[in-house]
């Protein structure tokens, strides 16, 4: 009886695997986005606006080969068999974590043409408090990218394991005050554009930790259903 079950729902059970598979492969490309916003930061820092060049078009590329793989792995969801309301919600995940490498190359943009005539973006950017905040971004993206990375393998998640991206996006909106803090301390001596800029940056940088949190809670309800399965 058992082996004939199992028979009936190996083609479910393969096409999740295949889809959590695919979905380590787009999550790849989405922390090798937010780490290459971070290089950028570096580069900006650093004057080297050739470097900051080719780390731009490099995350453009990136975003590109994201938005490939999203449509390809939407199509086989919605053509696929799956269990229960299982479709809607990788559908769901999907959609969310496509949200991750928009809002880093949106940052990435303000990075690199601000680059060409900003002068007052060096202050905030050599921050400890926006080193930090780049940290936990990049800290967000990995930890549920390692969610991912595990139930692909086949290994059982943790509550602990998906609270983790919770915590490092509460780091993030910890470190986004101090970087708003520093940026407000310095608003007399800072162009009110750059000022703009500046700020509509660093919430873009936060909108990528809210956007992997936002994927881990759709993650949450896909492993429970998994587990109940």
């Amino acid at each position: 009886m058992q082996l004939r079950l199992r028979k009936i729902l190996s083609p479910m059970l393969r096409s999740e695997e295949t889809v959590f598979n695919e979905l380590l492969i787009y999550g790849t490309e989405l922390k090798l986005a937010a780490t290459l916003l971070r290089e950028m930061v570096e580069a900006f820092i650093a004057g080297k606006k050739a470097l900051l060049e080719t780390k731009y078009k490099e995350l453009l590329e990136r975003e590109s080969s994201a938005d490939i793989l999203r449509r390809e792995i939407s199509s086989k969801l919605v053509k696929g068999s799956f269990f229960s309301n299982l479709r809607e919600l990788l559908l769901e995940l999907v959609e969310r974590m496509d949200k991750i490498v928009d809002y880093c190359k949106d940052a990435s943009r303000i990075l690199f043409y601000a680059s060409s005539y900003v002068s007052g973006f060096k202050k905030v950017l050599e921050s400890e408090s926006f080193t930090k905040f780049l940290s936990s971004q990049e800290n967000c993206v990995e930890s549920l990218l390692k969610i991912i990375k595990s139930i692909a393998a086949g290994h059982k998640v943790t509550i602990e394991e998906i609270q983790l991206v919770e915590t490092w996006e509460e780091e993030a909106d910890n470190d986004k005050d101090e970087v708003l803090k520093t940026l407000f301390s310095l608003r007399d001596s800072i162009d009110p554009i750059n000022f703009f800029l500046l700020r509509e940056l660093t919430l873009l940088i936060d909108s990528v930790c809210d956007a992997a949190e936002d994927s881990s809670d759709v993650l949450l309800n896909i492993i429970s259903m998994l587990y109940r399965s």
